[in-house]
């Protein structure tokens, strides 16, 4: 058998404060590894003979107490509360003095002669149920959003209700045409192509309008009479040849 760490003396109430010992208590199970189990037994055999005999008279049946019972009843019994009236009493101030309000909400739904042990047994319970609920929570992996390429829904395509449709915009099964990857594409394609420019002609003609008045033509009918028509051509360039020293050279009129 492993040596003990540490040294658990025995309870004395003319020199010790009891809650700072039960501090020290705990501290020694850490320490050594105590499991809960042998943790009652060891406190009881750690305690004086005044504090042991106190707890004799306040209940019965010590083996059915837990830890966490025997340290409660201990400060209780301290107190001088009346044995019959003790496990009450401890449960009322536990259930009032609980942080949590779903738990005490809990509590208060149970019967009235609920026993302190239970009212605790319970309290761990929905408070080791509340933290594992959290972690959960925590750890649980966040779903994806699914958008299905068939039809734009947020869903699988494998059951999408278009699986077998045919696209309207280019005729092909398993999809709309609202989501049609191939028409948006060629219409992204046409988008990007320039527009094709408008020639420019170079020659210009000048058109004069003007009424006319003849018997086949009805009133209600706009006629444009051309009363000049000007073309504007660029003319032919007068040449000359010019005879020089080193042969024949033809030559613009206005440049000689």
């Amino acid at each position: 058998m492993a040596r003990a760490v540490g040294n658990l003396e025995t309870f004395d109430p003319k020199r010790h404060n009891f809650p700072k010992y039960v501090q020290r208590v705990k501290l020694y199970f850490t320490a050594n590894d105590i499991p809960n189990a042998r943790r009652k037994l060891v406190f009881l055999s750690a305690l004086g003979y005044e504090t042991y005999d106190i707890l004799a008279n306040v209940f019965d049946d010590q083996d059915a107490q837990t830890f966490d019972t025997l340290v409660a009843r201990s400060l209780a019994a301290r107190c001088r509360f009346k044995a019959d009236a003790l496990d009450e009493t401890l449960c009322d101030r536990f259930v009032c003095g609980l942080f949590k309000e779903f738990i005490r909400s809990r509590l208060l739904t149970e019967v009235d002669d609920l026993p302190f042990d239970r009212a605790v047994e319970i309290a761990m319970t929905l408070e080791d149920s509340r933290r594992t609920a959290q972690l959960m929570q925590q750890w649980e992996p966040r779903k994806q959003s699914v958008q299905c390429y068939r039809c734009g829904g947020s869903h699988s395509p494998a059951t999408c209700w278009f699986l077998k449709e045919k696209c309207h915009s280019w005729g092909k099964l398993g999809h709309i045409s609202k989501v049609c990857r191939s028409s948006k594409a060629k219409d992204t394609k046409a988008k990007s192509q320039p527009k094709a420019q408008r020639t420019t002609l170079k020659s210009t003609h000048a058109i004069a309008e003007g009424p006319i008045n003849s018997p086949n033509i009805e009133d209600s009918e706009e006629v444009f009479m051309v009363r000049s028509l000007t073309s504007r051509v660029a003319p032919t360039p007068v040449t000359v040849i010019v005879i020089t020293s080193k042969g024949q050279v033809v030559m613009e009129q206005g440049t000689i």
